[in-house]
């Protein structure tokens, strides 16, 4: 009753300052094409609360050409509430892997579009926004040639049946090099069972690699003393 034509005090009073020029710039220019409007923005109520509401609404006009906006506001603070929840626990997940190495990927397995974050730029070479661009197609052109044709079959394999995925490959860097990495990934499925999305992460093992071969060129060289003292003893008898 107090805000009916503005007795005590207008809507646009109520809405948080910093929201106030977007507002009103919405509307005019929704009016001026005579097209809906619809926005998001804080009001701060009676009591002092601040809120988040959805607007939407559209121009009016009566016989003598007189404006009218009709439309409908509603709160939706706990949506927003949510939804910033959700991006701060992304975020968070986003550094963790960052600072501890790991490509972060999520693959929709019906478009074939893939999502990356983490350390893409540490383990490609590229920055991150850039290699949103690499769809499933493009991660396959990746994989060193020696290595393609078995993990794509692999990975065909872990579709099929819903199992993990596991595979050390060379994936190829911006400069050309290639970096030995660990990819490792599990299904989401649909309400049938079958996978819809792959969701996992790629670590940089090429220092696994040179550690598996020094313990392999190790091996060969303990071998190789343990028959050179048993012909020098054959040869000394």
């Amino acid at each position: 009753e107090a805000m009916l034509r503005n007795r005590d005090i207008s809507y646009a009073d109520i809405i948080l300052p910093q929201f106030q020029a977007h507002v009103w710039e919405c509307v005019q220019e929704a009016v001026q094409d005579r097209e809906p409007f619809e926005m998001i923005y804080k009001i701060r109520t009676a009591s002092g609360e601040e809120k988040w509401v959805w607007e939407k609404g559209v121009d009016v006009r009566n016989e003598d050409d007189d404006g009218f906006l009709e439309g409908f506001i509603t709160d939706v603070t706990p949506l927003m509430l949510a939804e910033q929840a959700f991006h701060q626990s992304e975020e968070r997940y986003r550094l963790m892997a960052e600072k501890t190495g790991q490509m972060v990927y999520d693959l929709n397995l019906e478009t074939d579009e893939i999502v990356w974050s983490g350390a893409v730029l540490e383990i490609t070479g590229v920055e991150e926004r850039e290699f949103q661009s690499v769809n499933l197609k493009g991660w396959e052109e990746r994989i060193h040639p020696d290595d393609r044709k078995d993990v794509v079959e692999e990975l065909e394999a872990c579709i099929r049946e819903g199992t993990p995925f596991v595979s050390v490959y060379r994936f190829r860097r911006k400069n050309g090099s290639y970096l030995y990495v660990e990819d490792e990934g599990s299904f989401l499925l649909d309400a049938n069972g079958t996978p819809v999305r792959m969701v996992g992460v790629l670590r940089d093992y090429s220092h696994k690699m040179k550690v598996q071969e020094l313990m392999i060129q190790t091996e060969k060289m303990t071998t190789v003393a343990s028959l050179s003292a048993g012909m020098a003893h054959e040869i000394n008898n």
